[in-house]
């Protein structure tokens, strides 16, 4: 009868080693060909807006103003002028109609009246100027601009003083990229000139722009 013959400690070594590789493979083979888990998508990124009437590079701010109807809004009536109100900023910033057309006041500067004109009287007065600036692809006319000003806590209207040399009202029409300047002069109350508000129309069909405090 034959003797059995027992492998040795180190034969047996080899070969669970060897098992042990073979599983290895195995597993790493088998997760290879998986199917790679879904990542969720994380929230999405959106750009915050400044604040409405801020201008980003120290220049008047070509956009709207905050309390106005802009940023692609319709025109709402501000029952103080009776009209719709495209855009209402403050007088040292443009103000856009909302068809690419812009104005801005350059100038408000005090003088005293004679009230030469009929109905006009003598006293405080100011010269407004005004700038309208056609950044549309179409000429536009100017024949109906209206330039109006309010003064004092109640923003009561300024009378129009037709008889000052200096006023220069729009007209005509304006090319596209082009720039018109306007002037016009208003009785005031004594010491409200730095209460002064300032609208500008284009005529029927076209809302205002405000220029506040």
């Amino acid at each position: 009868m034959a003797a059995s013959v027992r492998p040795n400690r180190s034969t047996v070594i080899a070969v669970a080693a060897a098992v042990l590789v073979v599983v290895a493979v195995a597993v790493v083979i088998a997760l290879g060909f998986g199917q790679t888990p879904a990542v969720a998508p994380g929230p999405a990124m959106t750009a915050t807006p400044l604040p409405s009437g801020t201008a980003t590079d120290g220049a008047p701010d070509p956009g709207t103003g905050a309390g106005d109807a802009g940023g692609g809004g319709e025109p709402q009536l501000d029952p103080r002028f009776g009209e719709p109100v495209a855009d209402s900023v403050a007088r040292d910033r443009v103000a856009q109609f909302g068809d690419g057309v812009s104005a801005a006041v350059t100038g408000v500067a005090p003088f005293t009246a004679t009230g030469a004109g009929i109905g006009e009287v003598a006293g405080l007065a100011v010269r407004v100027t005004v700038t309208v600036t056609n950044g549309s692809s179409a000429a536009v006319s100017l024949d109906a601009t209206t330039v109006n000003a309010y003064f004092g806590s109640d923003e009561t209207p300024a009378s129009p003083l037709a008889s000052d040399g200096s006023s220069a009202p729009f007209s005509g029409s304006l090319a596209p990229g082009a720039t018109a300047t306007g002037v016009y002069a208003f009785g005031i109350a004594d010491g409200a000139d730095d209460t002064v508000v300032v609208t500008v129309g284009r005529g029927a069909g076209s809302p205002l722009v405000v220029f506040g405090r």
